[in-house]
């Protein structure tokens, strides 16, 4: 896990959660049980700064941290900022050439083209649910 921010260029947070907020409550589960086992989360609604602009937060949130999970769902697809959230961690993956991005497919959702390639966590299926906790805890190191 981070020191948060006490090293210059050091990561403000060990993993930024992109996702729709109708998954909301299952976010929450995972917030606690992330911060539980000690990694310091960025979420937008509690830790986007008032007053700068919603773009700026996003990458501000993604470039400050360790890994990305972006919680793939049928919502999360339709909505433009997710999408961006998406196209920018990415972005920040390839740039930099980091296994910066874990994935959790949350429903039965297609799961878009740049990631068709990107192996990641699957609650949709039994095992995938049995798995998750500790493979997640793996991926985010």
């Amino acid at each position: 896990m981070s020191d948060a921010g006490t090293t210059e260029g050091s990561p403000k947070y060990d993993v930024f959660i992109s996702y729709s907020s109708k998954e909301s409550p299952w976010v929450r589960d995972l917030q606690i049980d992330l911060e539980k086992n000690g990694y310091i989360v960025c979420l937008h609604e509690r830790d986007f700064l008032a007053g700068e602009s919603v773009l700026t937060n996003i990458a501000d949130a993604i470039y400050q941290s360790r890994k990305v999970i972006l919680v793939m769902s049928k919502n999360f697809i339709k909505s433009g900022w997710c999408r961006h959230e998406l196209n920018l961690s990415w972005k920040r993956k390839l740039d930099r050439r980091e296994n910066c991005v874990v994935v959790v497919k949350y429903d039965n959702c297609k799961i878009p083209k740049e990631l068709a390639l990107h192996t990641y966590l699957d609650l949709t299926t039994q095992t995938g649910k049995e798995t998750f906790w500790d493979k997640l805890h793996e991926s985010l190191g």
